[in-house]
């Protein structure tokens, strides 16, 4: 850790979506500044990753992935990965610094906002994958004032599975909240188009290193 970085943030976690896979943030990371340090995680029981049998719902893998942080972070979460960064932040831990929220698609009732329903397909391509992950349908809205730290939302214009209306109601709900929108309607548009997320994310982290000086 050089002296580059901030005392505001001295990690920057990735939490990916459904996939639960680690490698969806790499095109984001290639593009972020080489002094930052970056932890993304591979969930346990996704994919080709063994499974934990400690972990059987949404909140035991929120308690997995807190045991990492020892440090102060900022969150940077993806789709379902999102709810599991708001989660985190509302257990009030000190150490949660910032939270950045890529095409968050859930801690809601997305039906209101006219989402697509992507939980069936998911199930027939990733049968494997823990059923507890998708079947969490928790609404963190009525709690989300309680979050008074800096949140960056990116959301897709066109993204039916994340549609931009839930991201102005996160903004609204969210005291201190960042809403960003590209333009497209590819809902992993944070691992295929980095180039319209890391600058975003750059300046976000930048701004973390400006208050903390």
């Amino acid at each position: 850790m050089t002296d580059q970085f901030s005392s505001d943030v001295e990690v920057v976690m990735f939490l990916p979506g459904a996939s639960g896979l680690a490698h969806f943030w790499k095109p984001i990371i290639d593009k972020l500044p080489p002094h930052l340090e970056y932890q993304a995680f591979n969930y346990p029981g996704f994919g080709p990753n063994p499974p934990d049998p400690g972990l059987t719902s949404l909140p035991d893998l929120a308690d997995w992935i807190e045991s990492y942080i020892d440090r102060p972070v900022a969150l940077v979460a993806q789709s379902m990965g999102g709810v599991i960064a708001m989660q985190l932040a509302l257990r009030s831990n000190p150490l949660v610094r910032r939270l950045a929220l890529i095409a968050t698609s859930g801690g809601a009732s997305m039906e209101r906002f006219k989402a697509r329903d992507w939980r069936s397909q998911y199930r027939a391509e990733s049968p494997g994958n823990p059923s507890w992950f998708i079947d969490n349908r928790d609404d963190l809205c009525d709690r989300l004032s309680q979050l008074s730290m800096p949140c960056l939302l990116i959301f897709a214009s066109l993204d039916p599975v994340a549609p931009l209306a839930f991201g102005r109601q996160l903004s609204a709900l969210l005291p201190d909240a960042q809403l960003v929108t590209v333009d497209t309607s590819n809902h992993a548009f944070a691992q295929d188009r980095p180039d319209l997320v890391a600058p975003h994310l750059i300046s976000f982290l930048a701004s973390a290193e400006a208050n903390s000086g």
